[in-house]
């Protein structure tokens, strides 16, 4: 009795310690004064309760933040612990701003692994554990970012499939949340045209890019602005792959336009449109145009990759076939 009654001033006295370090921007005092609270609390409610379930979600958000990842994934899987053995009324009971769900705490964990660079099973894994806690809680917001992240995770590794019905999903709770037109709905919808698979025609992708574009015009934040550019660029070699050269082309020249403005015209964005303009005006005989495309491109790509990557290689072989005189069918995709 007595060791838990000191056990709890010294956990209290901690977080009394932790919060003032947070409020002065100390993490690092923040660090250990939490690390004293995870001791003390583990002693005091013997392992169990909202309580040390919370101070270890705030110690593995530090360490998170100071790079420390294998100490933040050990504190934020015992945090995951913790709450999945609190009793259902104790969570619900609790004050959302005051105690993390679980749903935050396994998204916690797919952020953690992801920094530490970790893929496959164990970190697709995380994410639909962090997808099933955020449904079960009816947290559309944090649903639809695991199940997108998910989504792009399969998707990368070439199970188109899986990834659509993971963005539909996705699409379904962000729509939920945000509205039709909120930006996390379109880069939603974005991803499910951009990875489609066998059973989404080029028609019904063309309407959904088509969309994207139209609902982002004017829109000049970041996000938006840089999602409009990919979606403009995906929908000029769309229009490309139909077979409609002239719209191919006007998509592409707004994508290279818009990021020239918003990013200076030796960005490292600026290279796949440009090099994709390049080869639509080799292929239409503008031989002219194409070398310049390729010259500023290839110029962009030595400086972010050096003059031996594959990428850069790729680039310096097509600007050949232009000089040399061979025609469209020479050209070979990136």
């Amino acid at each position: 009795m007595w060791k838990r009654f000191f056990a709890r001033r010294r956990y209290r006295r901690a977080i009394d310690q932790a919060l003032a370090a947070m409020t002065a921007r100390k993490p690092e005092a923040a660090r250990e004064a939490l690390g004293r609270a995870v001791a003390a609390a583990t002693v005091a409610f013997d392992g169990r309760g909202l309580d040390l379930a919370t101070t270890l979600y705030a110690l593995a958000a530090n360490q998170l933040e100071a790079g420390l990842l294998d100490e933040a994934l050990i504190s934020a899987r015992e945090s995951d612990r913790v709450l999945a053995d609190t009793p259902e009324q104790d969570r619900a009971g609790s004050a959302p701003e005051e105690t993390p769900s679980v749903a935050r705490v396994r998204g916690l964990i797919a952020a953690i692994l992801e920094r530490r660079g970790v893929k496959g099973e164990e970190h697709e894994t995380a994410l639909l554990g962090w997808a099933e806690a955020a449904r079960a809680e009816k947290d559309d917001e944090a649903a639809g970012a695991a199940l997108n992240q998910l989504g792009l995770t399969l998707a990368r590794r070439g199970d188109r499939a899986a990834a659509a019905d993971l963005f539909l999903g996705a699409l379904e709770h962000r729509t939920k949340r945000f509205g039709a037109d909120g930006l996390p709905t379109l880069e939603a919808l974005y991803n499910l045209a951009t990875y489609r698979d066998e059973g989404r025609t080029l028609d019904v992708v063309a309407t959904d890019l088509e969309r994207i574009a139209s609902t982002l015009e004017g829109r000049s934040e970041p996000r938006a602005a840089e999602l409009k550019e990919s979606t403009l660029h995906n929908l000029a070699a769309l229009r490309e792959e139909q077979g409609d050269y002239a719209a191919a082309e006007a998509l592409f020249e707004r994508a290279l336009k818009s990021r020239e403005v918003r990013l200076g015209p030796t960005h490292t964005a600026l290279r796949p449109t440009l090099v994709r303009l390049a080869q639509l005006h080799h292929r239409e005989g503008r031989v002219i145009h194409a070398l310049g495309l390729y010259d500023r491109g290839l110029a962009i790509a030595k400086k972010e990759l050096g003059d031996e990557h594959p990428i850069v290689v790729a680039i310096s072989a097509w600007r050949a076939e232009v000089t040399q005189g061979l025609g469209p069918e020479a050209i070979r995709r990136n």
